[in-house]
């Protein structure tokens, strides 16, 4: 399915992963820290393992596809409630009792605040703002997205997290609040991310044509009928995709 896009009214991005760094590696570190911190009898690895586990599932359940719909979970759970109970299950099955998990979650936030923007993104950012109002759509709580985009120097026309409006991407209900922010029709926007199914799929099944921001050049799985409105592997490379669609030259 091809999606059009008419003059534009506004340009959405992802933050972590589009933005913001967000390898796994980095992740990974952070649960050695806290091994180290807390003095955890637990392979840092074996540790991380785990808690994937059960974070995986709250990502599961909290917004999926039913009957040619999206669904969202009966009640929300920001991240920092979620992956609080993430490490409550994790420490039990482990035998640790003695550990804090309000104190562990602040570790991985404390972390996300201080991730870094990818080098092009301050120069995409202003030639997009310069011919259009930008926004971030993002499945974020809304004080550590905030620490993210201040850290950096970042400016926004609108900043929606999941947490602000209790819906998390792929559900349309995220970016059917951002279109009435500029009064837009979905095929006056344009959304970049990185992820197929929340930044992709989602928004495209609502008509908002999506850029993919495929920066370790995977190959599209997720059938034609899904493919991305263009594919990129950089931001700067967004600078032509709206160029080519909008007639205007940066």
């Amino acid at each position: 399915m091809r999606h059009k896009v008419r003059k534009l009214k506004a340009v959405f991005f992802d933050a972590y992963g589009t933005l913001f760094h967000y390898e796994p590696e980095k992740l990974n570190e952070v649960f050695r820290d806290i091994v180290d911190k807390f003095r955890i009898s637990v392979n840092p690895n074996d540790l991380i393992t785990v808690w994937r586990k059960h974070e995986q599932i709250f990502r599961d359940t909290r917004t999926r596809y039913e009957n040619g719909r999206w669904k969202s979970s009966d009640e929300f759970f920001s991240y920092k409630e979620a992956w609080k109970k993430c490490f409550e299950l994790t420490y039990n099955e482990f035998g640790v009792d003695n550990i804090s998990a309000n104190l562990s979650v602040e570790m991985i936030l404390e972390d996300l605040k201080k991730r870094a923007i990818y080098r092009e993104v301050p120069e995409v950012l202003k030639q997009v703002r310069s011919k259009f109002p930008i926004g971030i759509i993002s499945n974020a709580d809304t004080d550590f997205l905030l620490d993210s985009i201040k850290n950096n120097s970042l400016g926004f026309d609108l900043i929606m997290t999941s947490e602000g409006v209790k819906s998390y991407k792929p559900h349309p209900y995220i970016f059917e609040k951002a279109l009435e922010y500029f009064g837009a029709d979905p095929d006056e926007v344009l959304y970049i991310g990185d992820s197929p199914l929340e930044d992709i799929i989602g928004p495209q099944k609502l008509g908002i044509p999506s850029v993919w921001v495929n920066r370790k050049g995977l190959d599209w799985s997720l059938g034609k009928e899904n493919q991305p409105y263009a594919e990129i592997t950089d931001l700067l490379q967004l600078l032509d995709v709206i160029n080519s669609k909008q007639n205007i030259s940066y």
